[in-house]
């Protein structure tokens, strides 16, 4: 379903057999129905205090969104006072970043546009799909 913002998605999602749950908000009730329905959450945040929150909440890791206009920087600072929080940034992570990221203390980096590429699906063209996945692959080892 892509990104979920309503408690019914997380019931949709479950249902179709997802494995887990993302979101660009942090929602009490959609929070809620991912524990209900045992999914990890990762709700998406930006502030300090909004990742603080969907931490406390009970996130298995917070979305950090958007962080295109921030950088790995924002990632090692928010870090600072708050070490025990995992973070996902995304919305705006290149290939040539995902190592800065990681590097900065991000558990998990979040990449879509790149890895999903409308036109490469809309064209099935798997064999590009599947080069990128190796090349994002290849860039989060180092």
């Amino acid at each position: 379903l892509g990104s979920v913002r309503r408690v019914e998605q997380v019931q949709q999602s479950h249902q179709m057999g997802a494995q887990f749950v993302v979101s660009p908000i942090t929602d009490d009730q959609v929070i809620e129905a991912c524990h209900q329905a045992a999914l990890p959450t990762m709700p998406g945040a930006l502030t300090p205090t909004e990742i603080s929150r969907a931490w406390d909440l009970g996130a298995a890791a917070v979305k950090v969104f958007p962080v295109r206009s921030f950088g790995a920087k924002y990632i090692s600072e928010v870090l600072a006072p708050m070490p025990d929080v995992r973070l996902m940034p995304t919305g705006g992570i290149e290939t040539t970043s995902i190592r800065e990221y990681l590097e900065a203390g991000a558990m998990a980096v979040g990449i879509g546009g790149r890895l999903v590429d409308k036109s490469l699906l809309a064209a099935g063209d798997w064999n590009a799909i599947t080069e990128a996945a190796a090349e994002i692959s290849a860039a989060a080892r180092g």
